[in-house]
């Protein structure tokens, strides 16, 4: 942001010089990245009106140019430009004045003395374009410019431009009045805000505007003054200085109006020619599918759904924050004008501009963040000048639609400021200081409750305040302390030493380790997998809508990684990823953040060391969990996960807790990344992994055979493993040292909707050996729990 000096001298009668002032505004945190001087380098020119211009008698290419520069006596001034003409007011360098190294002097041109000398900018050498450039070499100046004015006072030279970086965090910072303001605190001083006078008109502004905010979360509030019998034309001298030393260029005095007011107060405003203005009525609404508008730089703009549009019952007339359109802009046949003065969302506005491309000094100030104070005071000042500047009224009353003003409380107490500070600051020296820094104070027993002032949207909580008045009191004086407290060995989390544990085998296993962004678009996060139930964590400023959510899973972006090498032909076994996925609790809550593992595996035919082609599935990936947490009682039970295929997934469960989820990726799932080839995942909760596995205990040897008993089982194919495997251990009874099963069968001799599972029954007793009958009594168990529970047979043969 760049600022005159001599502006801020308005608002400060003891202001300190501008390298002090760089040097004041560092230690409040600022930082004053460049100051350049603006020189006079002329003297005695004044300005001047020319009442005659009269062709030079000897010389067909010169005039002679009676001026007016305040005196009683006209000069009479020999001139060859081509664009001066009777009232025209010119700067005028009397004799004795210096332009750059040159004096000045009466002379004579074909026998006529010239009394002085028309300029033009280029004979001032001025640094910036603060005079306009005329088309005959002479700088024409604003007709209302005064006679007889000192040029350098009226463009206030010399001056000092500082180019001061605003920090994000203080929207307050970013005008000269809140940047007066900050000083004013600095220096302890009072601040002046002058007003330009306005004439008034009875009629109200109601019978002439009617406004309406459509879209309210967008729009927070909408303030609409009417200035009527206005006349359009060239700003005065002084503002078009102090626009051009600003950075901005001046247009006509509405327009010049409130872009000053907007550099002034920070608050951005529009004029809107009220004659185009269909109806006589604006809505504030979201940008309609497909609608376009024609932007005051003459392009025309496609417009998105979630853009905010300032409108009429007819068309578009702005895009709101960022530019007006050109379908209702001040020209030169306006008469009446509706002043915009708002407070739109910062994300819709940043939002906007990014995906336009059109970023706007009002549109820079709407991101940050505005205030209803600060609309308040910027429609009221700006509203003034215009009427001042070109002899308008303004309408009685206002319109304005949306929340009102609420107030922030912020409480502190003096024993925490002194604490975080390393201070020993009195209770009335904090009140003192936080008074001065415009907060308000209210004395609660222990606590102070302060009252914060609307354009300080940056504070929320009592650290807030500790930092302001650190800031006050110099960042400098904060006393060096040793810390305190017993010094403890740093330990590594308990989730990190863990991972480290099964990290490596999911890397030996020949998987690449991924790190993938947290923010994600809505249509990965529809793809939630182990958290499919659970509500997603919007973002409130979000960078772009495909960064707008935060992630529910890991999958889906490890999913796009291997989409992404499986596009570009490189090929790769598969990824895994331990990272965090957010989860909505409460609307003021934090969300819950827990460790998940993603994994994604290829199903591709691969080569094995021994030149045989081998095909992974679902059982490849069950083994790779298995043999990462094999320490951990798991069980693999059917699960219905939508995006995983309906026959190839189970979920993890560890002491009766779903705990993860795995199986193929199914067909529309693999369609919506365009994969080719099968996709194995599994997403697990690491943090159920944490705690301590059961130490192992020692068993003696056995002093007594084992008895085997091959075993085959004909069940429905609906019947999962886990179930006939539990009735089986059950009917065993408490000898059944270990049970393990071999085959899997389906086909001749096998009933249609049957499947054969086999099993081996290993038979132990402790204190003897077992007897042939006792084992056929077991076997005899089994079979008719399983005749009994599932309808099961024994398979003979």
């Amino acid at each position: 942001m760049i600022v005159p000096y001599s502006w801020l001298k308005e608002f400060l009668s003891d202001l300190p010089t501008p390298v002090e002032l760089a040097d004041l505004l560092l230690k409040a945190g600022l930082e004053v990245e460049e100051m350049n001087e603006i020189r006079a380098n002329f003297q005695g020119v004044k300005t001047g009106q020319v009442i005659s211009w009269e062709p030079h008698p000897g010389d067909s290419r010169l005039h002679i140019a009676r001026v007016n520069v305040g005196d009683p006596q006209e000069l009479s001034i020999v001139c060859g430009a081509k664009n001066v003409f009777p009232g025209a007011i010119v700067p005028v360098a009397l004799p004795g004045s210096r332009l750059k190294d040159r004096e000045i002097q009466i002379r004579e041109f074909q026998g006529v003395s010239s009394q002085g000398m028309l300029c033009s900018r280029e004979e001032l050498d001025l640094d910036l374009e603060l005079l306009p450039e005329g088309e005959g070499g002479i700088s024409i100046l604003p007709p209302d410019t005064p006679i007889g004015a000192d040029l350098a006072e009226l463009l206030n030279l010399p001056d000092h431009l500082l180019d001061i970086k605003v920090t994000p965090n203080r929207p307050d910072w970013f005008s000269v009045y809140g940047l007066a303001r900050e000083i004013s605190v600095f220096t302890d001083q009072p601040l002046h805000l002058g007003e330009f006078p306005g004439e008034f008109s009875p009629e109200e502004s109601s019978s002439y505007l009617d406004l309406e905010i459509s879209d309210p979360d967008l729009c927070y509030f909408y303030l609409a003054t009417l200035i009527f019998g206005i006349s359009i034309k060239e700003s005065p001298l002084w503002l078009k200085s102090r626009l051009w030393k600003s950075g901005v260029r001046p247009i006509n005095n509405v327009v010049d109006a409130t872009n000053y007011i907007m550099l002034q107060t920070g608050q951005p405003l529009h004029a809107f020619d009220y004659d185009d203005v269909a109806q006589g009525k604006i809505v504030v609404r979201r940008a309609n599918p497909g609608e376009t508008i024609i932007t005051l730089d003459g392009k025309e703009r496609a417009l998105e759904r979630e853009m905010l549009l300032i409108a009429d019952p007819e068309k578009g007339i702005g895009i709101a924050g960022v530019m007006g359109g050109e379908n209702s802009e001040v020209k030169e046949t306006t008469t009446r004008v509706v002043l915009e003065s708002a407070y739109f969302a910062p994300f819709s506005i940043r939002r906007t501009a990014r995906k336009l491309g059109l970023r706007t000094e009002a549109s820079l100030r709407f991101e940050r963040g505005t205030n209803m104070e600060q609309v308040e005071l910027g429609s009221r000042l700006a509203t003034q000048l215009i009427s001042y500047l070109s002899s308008g009224k303004i309408l009685k009353g206002t319109i304005r639609k949306g929340a009102e003003s609420r107030t922030n409380t912020v409480k502190i107490t003096p024993k925490r400021v002194n604490f975080y500070l390393a201070a020993n600051y009195s209770r009335e020296k904090i009140i003192s200081d936080l008074k001065r820094l415009h907060f308000k104070v209210k004395e609660n027993g222990e606590d102070l409750e302060v009252e914060v002032p609307p354009f300080r949207n940056d504070v929320k909580e009592d650290a807030d305040l500790i930092e302001d008045i650190a800031r006050l009191n110099g960042y400098q004086n904060i006393p060096s302390t040793l810390p305190r407290g017993e010094p403890r060995k740093g330990q590594e989390p308990l989730w990190r030493i863990r991972w480290k544990e099964s990290r490596s085998h999911f890397l030996h296993f020949g998987l690449q380790e991924t790190i993938t962004a947290p923010l994600v678009s809505p249509h990965l996060n529809e793809y939630a997998f182990l958290f499919s139930g659970r509500e997603e964590v919007k973002i409130l400023n979000p960078i772009s809508q495909d960064r707008s959510v935060l992630r529910k899973s890991v999958l889906p972006s490890l999913i796009s990684t291997y989409a992404l090498n499986e596009r570009v032909g490189k090929e790769t076994l598969g990824f895994f990823e331990l990272g965090k996925v957010y989860l909505k609790r409460g609307e003021k809550e934090l969300p819950e953040e827990p460790r998940v593992l993603g994994v994604v595996l290829s199903s591709r035919k691969r080569r094995s060391w021994r030149g045989e082609e081998e095909t992974l599935d679902f059982f490849s990936l069950k083994g790779l969990i298995e043999n990462a947490f094999k320490e951990f009682p798991l069980e693999f039970v059917p699960d219905s996960c939508p995006p995983l295929h309906p026959g190839r997934q189970a979920a993890i469960h560890l002491d009766g807790e779903k705990v993860g989820i795995l199986g193929e990726l199914a067909p529309q799932a693999a369609q919506f990344w365009d994969l080719k080839e099968r996709v194995l995942v599994a997403e697990i909760l690491f943090e159920a992994f944490l705690r301590k596995p059961e130490a192992p205990s020692f068993k003696p040897y056995p002093r007594f055979p084992q008895v085997r008993r091959d075993i085959a089982v004909i069940v429905d194919e609906e019947i999962p493993y886990s179930q006939l495997e539990e009735v089986i251990r059950q009917a065993s009874g408490e000898y059944l040292e270990r049970m393990e099963f071999f085959d899997l069968y389906q086909g001749s001799n096998i009933p249609s909707g049957k499947k054969s599972l086999a099993f081996t029954l290993i038979f132990r007793h402790p204190q003897r050996t077992l007897l042939e009958a006792e084992v056929n009594q077991f076997l005899q168990n089994v079979e008719e729990e399983l005749t009994l529970k599932l309808k099961a047979e024994l398979r003979k043969g």
